[in-house]
């Protein structure tokens, strides 16, 4: 087969990315920058229709619904039709969901929000799953670097919707994003070819070290993990300038939510260096220590400098953490990972909604948003534990089945 787009790990020189792996990076950029765009965009989305806080916040609920449906799809769609097709269709989807955006109904901006979510739902974890099937033993340092342009995505869209919107509308930042959006679907297509690919033209790739296939305990703990560390990321993420705010310090919550962002995107670039001196599991549990630390130092912070100071160190923890969950859950399933990988990629999103949501309704219930913030520190510490204890876990229940 001589599609592009066909997991090979031998068809180029190490440290040679092929012009796929440049165009899912490039297409990674403007994936990031769409799934954070609701946050920026909101308040002129609100002022358009003079929507209700309320009203508002639907929009959320159709981008999670969206994505969701559409990292269902994936189960279904990679093993038969492939990884072209689910990027060729993500793309695709992610760019007439923003192009129509601005120009419909309030009623239609949503409908187009959810097509936008399915496409993030393709697109996101078929290409983290492309990435550990094609990375061979440097599966975890591939993915950190294509979670780093997405990264860089995140970090670039509030910049840009900004200027943009002051030199004539957030219309002209949207229709920008679609056709760059629709160029990456484009070149999917033209790179991958006529020939259909699936899962059987693709080689079964072996785990590393010939392990056995995972049972069932080793399935829920990594769903575990998943659900806890989205959930954990997006509660630290969407609280942190709140909780800058309500402590004082000026104008320097208005940074956080860059410092955290910025964080998690150093995390990520130096993962591949750190890889070459540490074991993943020990860069593991070092990240998730610094972010837990992180955290607590935030929980507490009264001064703007132990607030920058935990914000970054939160954000830098957690961004090694969500790469080498995947590259384990690609080494684990192998090819299988296409099929269940959507399960893990389910559970991360509801983390992603349930968390960030406990963490307001704690606030509310107790009158502070320190109290709520306990829920990401705990989401932490709760995948600190489940890594170091997984292994004599997974045996305890094995020998439970067994009798």
């Amino acid at each position: 087969m001589n599609s592009v787009l066909a997991p090979n790990p031998s068809a180029h020189a190490p440290g040679k990315p092929s012009p796929a792996m440049l165009l899912l990076h490039a297409g990674f950029v403007f994936t990031g920058i769409a799934t954070v765009l609701l946050g920026p965009l909101l308040p002129f989305l609100a002022a358009r229709w003079s929507l209700s806080d309320s009203q508002a916040g639907l929009f959320f609920t159709a981008q999670f619904t969206g994505s969701l449906c559409g990292t269902a799809l994936t189960s279904l769609l990679l093993p038969r039709r492939g990884f072209r097709f689910v990027f060729r269709a993500g793309y695709a989807l992610m760019a007439c969901g923003i192009a129509l955006l601005w120009h419909s109904s309030w009623l239609g901006a949503l409908l187009s929000v959810i097509v936008c979510g399915v496409g993030l739902g393709l697109v996101i974890p078929a290409t983290n799953l492309w990435a550990g099937e094609t990375a061979g033993k440097s599966r975890a340092a591939t993915i950190a670097l294509l979670n780093l342009s997405w990264s860089a995505g995140a970090i670039a869209c509030a910049p840009l919707l900004v200027a943009s919107a002051q030199r004539g509308g957030p219309g002209i930042f949207l229709t920008g994003l679609a056709v760059s959006l629709s160029t990456v679907a484009l070149l999917a297509a033209f790179l991958a070819g006529e020939a259909a690919e699936s899962a059987s033209s693709v080689a079964e790739i072996p785990r590393q070290g010939h392990s056995p296939a995972p049972g069932p305990a080793s399935f829920i703990f990594l769903g575990l993990l998943f659900f806890l560390y989205v959930g954990s990321e997006n509660a630290l993420g969407g609280w942190v300038a709140s909780h800058a705010q309500r402590i004082g310090g000026g104008s320097l919550w208005l940074l956080t939510p860059s410092l955290f962002w910025g964080g998690l995107l150093l995390g990520r670039a130096l993962l591949p260096a750190a890889l070459r001196v540490a074991r993943d599991s020990e860069i593991l549990l070092a990240s998730l220590l610094l972010s837990a630390t992180g955290t607590l130092l935030l929980l507490t912070a009264q001064s703007g400098a132990m607030l920058v100071a935990a914000t970054a160190a939160s954000g830098l923890g957690l961004g090694t953490v969500y790469p080498l969950f995947i590259a384990h859950m690609t080494a684990a399933f192998a090819t299988k990972a296409r099929r269940v990988g959507a399960v893990f990629f389910s559970l991360s999103s509801c983390g992603g909604a349930l968390l960030p949501w406990m963490v307001g309704a704690i606030s509310a219930h107790r009158s502070s948003l320190r109290a709520g913030l306990i829920v990401p520190f705990a989401g932490i510490l709760l995948m600190l534990g489940i890594w170091m204890l997984r292994p004599y876990s997974t045996r305890a229940i094995s020998l439970l089945r067994m009798r």
